[in-house]
């Protein structure tokens, strides 16, 4: 019991000599945080109705090199120019969407593709019911939100944005190329199921 006292009381220690070491006294007692540094990892909540919706455009709209975007559903036509300007901006941009309900997307999937987006089905033997963004290899935000304008402004859905922090990235992206080797390109679904490609 002593030692794992000891060893809590060390742990105690060590966190607190950290937290003192990120703070900056100003003066009369008076602490504040140190300044963080704008590369510094950090973690966000937000909820819709409300901020998730300016968080999902934010994030889109200061990527510089790359997006990739899974999803449920994308029946958002703000959102969808949001990501056209992204690819105008010598952004890459891959949308890959599920499976369900392809007739719900595929005017979404066209108007993308049209100006040289990647968007495709991705084809699972399990119902996909995953949403995630990742930009530029360090930047996520995932979450019950499927950047639907009902999803962003009548339901109550929850993200999570997670900025510089590329483990976190790259685990998303991992999941997105694996899901993107196998992923089903719409004229071929058209074509099985008999519609003009």
């Amino acid at each position: 019991m002593k030692r794992l006292l000891s060893l809590l009381a060390t742990g105690f220690l060590a966190t607190t000599q950290v937290a003192i070491a990120n703070e900056t006294e100003i003066g009369d007692g008076v602490v504040r945080p140190a300044a963080v540094s704008p590369f510094a990892p950090s973690i966000r909540v937000a909820f819709s109705p409300g901020e998730a919706e300016a968080e999902v455009f934010d994030l889109v709209r200061k990527a510089n090199k790359s997006i990739r975007i899974l999803t449920t559903s994308l029946v958002n036509r703000e959102l969808a120019d949001e990501l056209l300007l992204a690819k105008s901006r010598g952004v890459d941009v891959r949308v890959l969407f599920s499976g369900a309900n392809k007739d719900q997307k595929s005017f979404v999937i066209a108007f993308l593709k049209n100006a040289g987006v990647f968007a495709a089905y991705a084809s699972t033997r399990q119902t996909l019911n995953s949403n995630f963004i990742v930009t530029d290899e360090s930047n996520s935000l995932a979450g019950s939100v499927d950047y639907a304008s009902t999803s962003f402004r009548r339901n109550y859905e929850t993200i999570m944005i997670v900025k510089n922090h590329p483990d976190a990235a790259f685990k998303l992206m991992s999941a997105w190329d694996a899901l993107a080797a196998e992923a089903e390109d719409p004229a071929s679904v058209r074509q099985k199921q008999g519609a003009p490609g």
